[in-house]
C-alpha cells in the first residue's frame, strides 16, 4: 500500500533564535491529552510518526539463531519473574 503523506513542516535555521518559550510539562491528565489532540503540534507529531512508520515498511532485520536464543532466554526470565512477583503481590 503506497500512502502519500504530506511533507513535514520545515523551520529554517534562521528562526532558531526566535522559537518562543522552552517546552514545559503541560500534559498532566486525560483531559490535557484530549486538548493536545486538537493542536497543530499533535498533528505534526502524528505525521512524523506515520512517515517514520512508512519508511521502514518492507525492511527486515537479519535474525541469527544466537539472537533468537537470547530472546527466548530473556522471555523465560521475564515470565518467571512475573510469576514470582504475582505470587508475592497478587492483584485484586
Amino acid at each position: 500500500m503506497d500512502i502519500q503523506l504530506p511533507p513535514l513542516r520545515e523551520i529554517p535555521p534562521s528562526r532558531f533564535d526566535n522559537l518562543g518559550p522552552l517546552p514545559s510539562l503541560v500534559i498532566r491528565n486525560d483531559k490535557d491529552v484530549e486538548v493536545w489532540a486538537t493542536t497543530t503540534s499533535y498533528h505534526e507529531y502524528d505525521l512524523f510518526l506515520r512517515r517514520l512508520n512508512e519508511s521502514v515498511v518492507g525492511v527486515f532485520l537479519p535474525h541469527t539463531q544466537e539472537k533468537i536464543s537470547a530472546v527466548r532466554h530473556m522471555d523465560f526470565l521475564f515470565r518467571n519473574l512475573y510469576m514470582v512477583l504475582s505470587s508475592l503481590f497478587p492483584l485484586f
